[in-house]
């Protein structure tokens, strides 16, 4: 039984020439006695194919086409090139069969197909159909794509000569010459959406063949092996790909326009599909040199020829592309792409990446002040401690970093002791009268010492400023209880203070765990407390490591990072071990009562300030606090009642974390000042104001 001659209809312009060959290659391949009409968009084209004098091909110029249609060259001036080469799409086909009356079936055919196998199983589906279109077949991800593109793709359709063929191309050419843009507007997108009224108005056959318009918004949903030389897709013959939006991005690297449907390639797809489409137009490439320029393989035909996007934004489609196999080298006519790293890799990397920007960022005089006071603050508190044998850690005495531009001007500054001059303490002003001696010494940690602030504008030197009292800021970022009671009897005696503060946070319990047991443990005998500390943290596997340490050590965002990890680890921690928050809060009552009585047996003031964090933290251990401190009589100042409550919806805190800034520091001051007054401890404390 004679072969059917088959016709089909194709246009491009010189710019996508190797493309167009590709088409007829591949095509004349499977179908040898094929008939193709060829419409060149442009006089370089055409010139160039008339050169070849490619068998079964007839060539048309675009001027054919205006000359018969004139309502076509109507239209021209107000679309883009693409857009009018896309308006033609209808008037190609029927061009054909209004002048060729020996065609019975024509096919258009998108410029970007590659023939992989016969097409005559599809000729067959289509049976007696007038006419006969391919689906999108969209994966379930990409549904909402048929609202957008429609449903239907308009890469391959075709023709029967008939009344019903006719009335479907007119009407399809009227509404294309009415509109025919390059988007997706009230259910139309460029010519392609008008073809899903086609299967209710002109009975168009739906072609269900696994390997017809197989393309990468559908890749990812079929399976794709080689047996014996072809390539199957799930068990059947590929006919045709679809390589829309394939591009060379440089060199010999090529975008297979995989991202936009997240579809990592198989091997078989690599191998099978894409690298004898990218052979082929290599060997176009060596044939033709002086085209090859001009003819690269540029981006589909419904994507406009568009300004390049941001350097960063290129960069990071180049990271993506990749690292999932959007992205492949063409080597030696193998399609190569890097093996996909693991997914703790690939998180390691891009937290590095993360890091390692941030970094720069929070270095550079771009960053907000916010962002700059929260990273200085971290990085002095490394700096300005010496270890210890008896508290652990000490302040460095005679140290000073100051801080000035972008919006901050910071200042940290540690005097030295009048009676130690190795040990420092906070400078706020005036401090230490004279003669060595204070009206008053404030014990507590960071919210004392005052870890984002300047000297003049904690709380300590604020309440100085407020009393016109003398007022020493011993406070140590990290001590607990247990640390700062040992601190007042090692050094704070000696200023001889008239009213002793101590300040409480929630992490004092934590904080008077790992404290005494370095000292109870003989084991850690000799062991730097912040080893052993380390050693006891919650996240041990972190802290030991070396690389996470020189990280940390260098990195601020890492170690803004690291610390409130911790926190939160430690806070889990607490809630499920009560028993040694129950250890922990022993602890502090009995460094508590320890503190008032020797320094009440003294005939000095003793008070006690209760952190804010209490009542957001720790309400149960906060009443259990305030009932012990009512039941020895210690005068209190309970700051949740007045920190949460009174200034609600102030911003107290410094940006990214929970220590008190300038305004929270100046509101602690004042209610402080409130309290001593209210208790009438001021009187006591050094002349009344």
């Amino acid at each position: 039984m004679a072969r059917v001659t088959r016709d089909f209809c194709a246009y491009f312009d010189s710019a996508f020439l190797f493309r167009g060959l590709a088409l007829y290659h591949s095509l004349k391949r499977h179908c040898p006695g094929a008939r193709l009409w060829l419409l060149c968009l442009d006089e370089a084209c055409h010139r160039t194919l008339s050169g070849l004098e490619l068998e079964g091909v007839r060539l048309l110029r675009l001027s054919d086409l205006e000359r018969r249609d004139p309502e076509l060259m109507k239209v021209k001036k107000s679309r883009t090139p693409l857009e009018y080469a896309l308006t033609c799409t209808p008037i190609l086909p029927l061009h054909v069969l209004e002048t060729c009356p020996d065609v019975e079936v024509v096919t258009y055919l998108d410029a970007d197909l590659y023939f992989f196998s016969d097409p005559e199983p599809l000729f067959a589906e289509m049976g007696s159909a007038s006419i006969a279109i391919t689906p999108h077949k969209y994966l379930p991800a990409f549904k909402k794509w048929e609202g957008y593109c429609g449903i239907y793709n308009d890469g391959w359709v075709a023709f029967r000569r008939d009344s019903r063929t006719l009335d479907c191309l007119r009407r399809w050419r009227g509404q294309c010459l009415e509109w025919c843009a390059n988007r997706s507007e009230n259910g139309r997108f460029t010519e392609q959406q008008y073809l899903d009224d086609w299967p209710r108005l002109f009975g168009a056959a739906v072609l269900r063949h696994p390997g017809a318009n197989v393309g990468p918004w559908n890749l990812g949903g079929v399976r794709v092996s080689r047996t014996d030389g072809r390539v199957l897709v799930d068990g059947e013959p590929l006919v045709f790909f679809h390589f829309s939006g394939l591009k060379r991005v440089a060199g010999r690297l090529y975008d297979l326009n995989l991202a936009d449907f997240r579809v990592r390639s198989s091997r078989a797809a690599l191998d099978g599909i894409f690298a004898p489409y990218l052979r082929e137009i290599d060997r176009l490439s060596e044939r033709f040199p002086d085209l090859a320029e001009q003819a690269m393989i540029t981006a589909g035909r419904k994507e406009e020829q568009l300004p390049p996007p941001p350097m960063t934004l290129r960069l990071r489609r180049a990271a993506e592309g990749l690292a999932n196999g959007y992205w492949a080298f063409f080597l030696n006519g193998r399609l190569l792409t890097p093996p996909r790293p693991s997914r703790r890799l690939r998180v390691v990397t891009a937290v590095t990446l993360t890091l390692v920007l941030f970094e720069l960022f929070v270095r550079s005089p771009m960053a907000p002040a916010s962002l700059r006071r929260l990273f200085v603050g971290f990085k002095m508190q490394r700096e300005h401690v010496l270890s210890d044998s008896e508290l652990g850690y000490r302040l460095r005495a005679s140290y000073r970093l100051i801080v000035k531009g972008s919006g901050l001007n910071l200042e940290f500054t540690h005097k030295s002791l009048p009676h130690e001059a190795l040990w420092g303490y906070r400078s706020n002003g005036p401090g230490a009268k004279p003669d060595g001696g204070a009206d008053i010494v404030a014990l507590g940690d960071s919210f004392t010492y005052g870890l984002f602030v300047s000297d003049r504008d904690t709380w300590v030197s604020r309440l100085g400023a407020l009393t016109g009292l003398s007022a020493v800021n011993l406070g140590v970022a990290g001590y607990g209880t247990s640390q700062e009671a040992q601190l007042y009897r090692r050094n704070g005696r000696s200023f001889r203070p008239r009213a002793v503060l101590i300040q409480l946070c929630p992490n004092d319990l934590w904080e008077n765990l790992l404290y005494r047991d370095w000292r109870a443990d003989e084991a850690s005998k000799g062991l730097d407390f912040g080893v052993y500390m380390r050693r006891r943290m919650p996240t041990s596997p972190v802290w030991t490591s070396r690389v996470a340490r020189f990280v940390v050590r260098r990195s601020l965002p890492a170690d803004y990072l690291l610390r409130r990890w911790i926190s939160r680890q430690v806070a889990l921690r607490l809630k499920r071990e009560p028993e040694e928050v129950a250890r922990g809060m022993r602890m502090l009552l009995e460094d508590l009562a320890g503190l008032n009585e020797e320094i009440s047996t003294q005939g000095r003031v003793f008070a006690v300030v209760i952190g804010d964090d209490w009542a957001r933290s720790s309400p149960v251990k906060r009443a259990e606090l305030r009932a012990f401190l009512a039941s020895k009589h210690i005068p209190f100042l309970d700051l949740g009642d007045t920190t949460l409550w009174r200034y609600a919806g102030r911003e107290l805190r410094v940006w990214g974390d929970s220590h008190w800034n300038e305004r929270g520091h100046a509101v602690v001051a004042a209610e402080v000042y409130r309290f001593l007054r209210r208790e009438g401890l001021l009187s006591r404390a050094g002349r009344r104001p």
